[in-house]
């Protein structure tokens, strides 16, 4: 046993694991996914089915409609209402974030789908739900931009709701 010299007690060892810190009013559905997950522990990507996507569109229409999209976009209670939504139909947990990203990214292909749209030789094919453009349109296009070869023939679901959505969730102050 070794002698302590200054007379007074170690103090007690600290664990090199840290509990997540969990932001405030985190839901139980929130808690538990995060329970799940280990330091090292990196989400796999989540495949969204065509019943997640359905979800998606319908709940964030009725979010729209209850008014939880503000100045600055949706309000975290309308991610957290899909997310929900998502775990009561197909029973696959999914975070606010999750919901977030998944918006962001249909909002970017949203945006270039219009941007597409007002350059010249392109149009939309409202019975396939696709961008048209003959050939030579799209290869000068894609020189430009080359990010936008995703959507030629990409059949587009609902872009009258994305629409809407996308509409909702961008900055409407008067200062933006």
């Amino acid at each position: 046993m070794s002698a302590n010299l200054s007379g007074s007690t170690p103090p007690p060892m600290q664990s090199s694991l840290r509990s997540p810190v969990l932001p405030t009013r985190t839901s139980p559905l929130e808690k538990f996914v995060i329970s799940l997950a280990k330091p090292s522990y990196r989400a796999t990507k989540i495949k969204w089915t065509g019943t997640m996507y359905q979800v998606l569109f319908d709940t964030l229409i009725e979010q729209i409609a209850l008014g939880r999209n503000g100045d600055n976009g949706f309000k975290r209670e309308a991610y957290q209402a899909v997310a929900d939504a998502v775990h009561r139909r197909t029973q696959i947990l999914l975070t606010w974030q999750n919901v977030q990203n998944k918006l962001r990214y249909h909002k970017r292909e949203y945006g270039d789908i219009k941007d597409m749209l007002a350059a010249s030789g392109f149009g939309w094919d409202s019975e396939r739900m696709v961008v048209m453009a003959p050939d030579e349109v799209w290869e000068e296009y894609l020189k430009s931009y080359p990010r936008a070869e995703r959507l030629r023939g990409k059949r587009i679901e609902r872009m009258d709701d994305l629409s809407v959505i996308v509409r909702s969730d961008q900055v409407t102050s008067r200062y933006a």
